[in-house]
């Protein structure tokens, strides 16, 4: 289900916890495409907790976020045992783990929301000291609006929500609407979020929308995104350390984390 990352160095107590989901289109991807970015957050003082979920179509939303409910569970059984501490956490992801991880912490925030999207509230909102989001889609309705032709692309993107839902007139349903995390900001004001997304193949106008959301409502965000005519970044552009915007970003996220888990 999860594999459990801690720095090599031992710790004199224990150390904030940070939970990652893998991207993947929510029909693919493992805990294992993210390992290396895990043991580099690691390294600078956390737990990461990599999470893995279960994949459509075998299993239908919101059982992926739900399953981030069951991490947190494992974590706190075993906090002592591990040294997790509980009152500093993070949730982060990339791609479709971003998108989840951001509905998640929506659910733990309004209580509504997540009686109607029966995900489980479990973490206490004064113990997320913040959420990392690369590369995420943030309105998930808007965005398989915009398949509605004949082409091939339309062609995968419908089979791809149609396994997601589990219906096939997922069209007409609540959930796509309900996993659009710009579409349902907590009132009461959200964590602390690093945001972060390429300009070329990706959501960048998503990101830069729900980033502008999110201050409106008096959400700090730390958001980075660069423009074409300085360099061309493709989707999860931060994963390629080759790139000098990649090790910006990962520089820029710790320091985020650095200055939250105080």
């Amino acid at each position: 289900m999860l594999d459990v990352i801690s720095p090599v160095a031992p710790a004199t107590g224990p150390l904030p916890v940070v939970f990652w989901l893998h991207g993947g289109a929510y029909i693919g991807g493992d805990k294992a495409d993210v390992e290396g970015y895990c043991v580099q957050v690691a390294a600078q003082g956390y737990h990461v907790l990599n999470v893995n979920y279960p994949l459509a179509p075998e299993a239908n939303y919101p059982a992926g976020v739900r399953a981030v409910a069951d991490a947190c569970s494992f974590a706190a059984a075993r906090a002592d045992t591990l040294g997790l501490d509980l009152s500093r956490v993070y949730f982060a992801g990339d791609s479709a783990g971003a998108q989840m991880s951001a509905q998640f912490v929506t659910a733990q925030i309004d209580m509504q929301y997540a009686r109607d999207a029966q995900i489980p509230q479990i973490v206490p909102r004064e113990s997320i000291r913040g959420v990392g989001l690369f590369c995420g889609l943030y309105d998930v309705a808007a965005y398989a609006g915009n398949f509605d032709s004949h082409t091939p692309v339309s062609y995968v993107v419908k089979r791809i929500f149609w396994g997601v839902i589990g219906d096939a007139e997922w069209r007409h349903g609540p959930e796509l609407e309900e996993a659009s995390v710009l579409r349902h900001i907590p009132p009461c004001g959200f964590p602390p979020v690093f945001l972060t997304d390429g300009n070329i193949g990706t959501f960048t106008e998503q990101g830069m929308a729900y980033a502008d959301a999110l201050r409106a409502c008096g959400t700090p965000v730390e958001d980075t995104f660069y423009p074409r005519s300085v360099t061309l970044l493709p989707h999860e552009y931060q994963f390629n350390m080759r790139r000098a915007a990649a090790r910006d970003a990962f520089r820029l996220f710790i320091e985020f984390l650095e200055r939250t888990k105080k």
